[in-house]
């Protein structure tokens, strides 16, 4: 099976948008559809737009993805390395 590639795109706190690509293999299958469910965004779209509570990756974040059914240590931590740094949006792309 291939490996289908999914855009994830990360708002800040301070509304900075940093758009990161990565592959979705089985395990991430149903990681889009959650997220579709919950914060409204069309099943059709490629990118999945994470609510400003959800991106800073603190402990109440983890809450917030554990509330989505994302409990795997490795969706957490391929997020970590999305994510990156606090002001990472500024060197990577922009919308």
């Amino acid at each position: 099976m291939a490996l289908e590639r999914i855009t994830i795109r990360l708002e800040d706190i301070n509304g900075i948008t940093n758009t990161q690509e990565v592959f979705r293999d089985w395990k991430y299958s149903n990681l889009a559809k959650k997220i579709a469910d919950i914060y409204g965004v069309p099943n059709d779209q490629q990118s999945i737009v994470f609510q400003k509570r959800v991106l800073r990756f603190d402990q109440h974040s983890h809450i917030t993805l554990r509330e989505l059914g994302i409990v795997n240590n490795s969706v957490i931590k391929v997020m970590h390395r999305q994510l990156g740094g606090k002001n990472q949006g500024l060197n990577n792309y922009q919308n």
